[in-house]
């Protein structure tokens, strides 16, 4: 996008630091069978039964809060309300206590062909056992079968391990999304 930073330069608008990666995926390659440990299941969530749980995963993984507050509610809701009618899917790993491990969101796009993940995220006390890897596998073949043609993802420059996990199953970086900030301008 050099036009683009031109456009920015020229207004008086300076690039500063990495602040995500956008990691992209072609459909035609294959991907392997998910498979989750024993006593795991994989499912779709349910916003009439599992809504306090998502969300609490969701507070986990992300603020390393196991029980949701508001914010946390509100924002799984909105995110359910968002896609409602459509053909996304929203699954969930759940533990063999009960308890919702993991989640991840798939978002189609018939219109560009592009799927995108967003947000994928496991609890603390169930990371390191292949539940997103399993979730993400998952959701790329309802993808595939909806015909997309790719799909996309973006995280933190910084969150080094969901890169690695994204890589695992066919991701590649393929850009790069920068902060560009303008300084405030001199008053008299």
């Amino acid at each position: 996008d050099t036009w683009l930073t031109a456009l920015l330069e020229e207004h008086g608008y300076h690039r500063q630091q990495v602040l995500e990666v956008y990691l992209q995926r072609r459909m035609d390659s294959p991907a392997d069978t998910p498979a989750l440990p024993s006593g795991y299941i994989m499912r779709p969530f349910n916003i009439e039964t599992d809504l306090l749980q998502r969300a609490g995963a969701q507070s986990d993984a992300f603020a390393g809060e196991p029980i949701p507050g508001d914010w946390a509610i509100g924002n799984t809701r909105r995110f359910v309300r968002w896609y409602e009618g459509r053909e996304d899917l929203d699954l969930v790993a759940v533990s063999p206590d009960g308890e919702i491990a993991a989640f991840a969101v798939f978002l189609i796009d018939p219109g560009t062909g592009v799927g995108e993940l967003d947000p994928v995220g496991t609890r603390s006390s169930h990371q390191r056992k292949g539940l997103s890897k399993a979730l993400l596998l998952a959701g790329l073949a309802y993808m595939k079968s909806k015909a997309m043609a790719s799909a996309a993802v973006r995280t933190g420059v910084q969150n080094l391990p969901a890169i690695r996990l994204y890589e695992s199953v066919g991701f590649r970086v393929e850009d790069q999304l920068y902060r560009y900030t303008k300084p405030p301008a001199d008053r008299p």
